[in-house]
């Protein structure tokens, strides 16, 4: 669990401040969220019960809804600050994470009246969820990258902007 925004808050504009800190609860959020799916899907492994099902769909749709907040939080602070390095780790996580899914998961009711049928409906699979015939990774390796991402944009506040104000303490 990470636990450093709140250091940046005499350094950052206070719309830069919050929106580190938006950043830093979803990254834990979806972090957290795939420990919750890998104890769905290892319940499921357990059993011939489908009962753990819908809680398995349930931690994967906010699994996706937390990556959607990283997405927006680490896109709308690296415009607020003007910072060329955050908007390439933004782009990085574009690479990592569909954002497809998630408007999926928002506007499905939508996508059934439109179509009149989902020929997949979210299925998962191992490490892969699949709707409408497309393939989204659920993986713990993608976590793993998600943290790593975020360690370097508090490397980047830490070096670029902390380190350069005096009231930094």
């Amino acid at each position: 669990m990470f636990n450093s925004a709140s250091r940046y808050i005499s350094v950052l504009p206070q719309k830069a401040f919050l929106l580190l800190g938006v950043l830093e609860k979803y990254v834990n959020a979806a972090a957290m969220q795939m420990g919750r799916i890998e104890r769905s899907k290892q319940a499921i492994d357990r059993s011939e019960s489908t009962k753990e099902i819908p809680a398995l769909f349930l931690d994967v749709h906010f699994f996706f809804s937390c990556i959607g907040v990283v997405d927006d939080a680490l896109g709308k602070l690296a415009t607020t600050l003007s910072d060329a390095q955050l908007k390439k780790i933004h782009e990085r996580l574009l690479l990592i994470f569909n954002r497809d899914i998630r408007n999926a998961f928002e506007h499905v009711a939508g996508m059934v009246v439109r179509q009149g049928t989902i020929h997949d409906f979210f299925n998962m699979g191992g490490d892969v969820l699949t709707f409408d015939g497309k393939k989204y990774p659920v993986r713990k390796a993608d976590v793993a990258k998600l943290r790593d991402l975020y360690k370097e944009v508090i490397t980047i506040i830490q070096d670029d902007y902390a380190m350069k104000n005096a009231h930094f303490a």
